[in-house]
């Protein structure tokens, strides 16, 4: 069943093709079996595995912070300490300075106390730019 998993379908002769068709077609029940039942709702109205597959990459494939640490707690147990580096590791720039306050504080302070601290650094207050008309001079 190449092509599956790739979305190409592979050039085959009319008699392959058939069953290539027929085999396809049979693939998507089993997908749909062994989905979790909370993701059988992706493949349901699925006629082939190839589309299946599809719309089981493009859902699976989207890549979020919030993903990869769902992903991450899956396999790997993390504590506060952890989640608290990694987070002040990939903040924007801009966190900068309320960053080096946070690591310098002596206990280092917990989880809630960090992110009310990251929610009320100025770096959270939005940008305004002044637009300024051209012709009134």
């Amino acid at each position: 069943m190449t092509g599956i998993v790739t979305g190409k379908i592979p050039a085959l002769n009319l008699e392959e093709r058939k069953n290539w068709d027929r085999s396809d077609g049979m693939l998507s029940g089993y997908i749909y079996r062994r989905v979790s039942d909370g993701y059988q709702y992706l493949v349901e109205e699925c006629e082939t595995g190839t589309a299946a597959w599809a719309v089981l990459k493009a859902h699976f494939k989207k890549s979020t912070i919030g993903n990869q640490m769902i992903a991450h707690a899956a396999f790997y147990q993390i504590d506060n300490t952890k989640f608290k580096n990694v987070l002040l590791m990939h903040l924007n720039d801009f966190f900068h300075t309320v960053c080096l306050s946070i690591l310098a504080q002596s206990p280092e302070p917990d989880l809630a106390k960090i992110k009310e601290m990251l929610a009320s650094s100025a770096a959270t207050d939005p940008v305004n730019i002044k637009s300024e008309d051209a012709l009134a001079a």
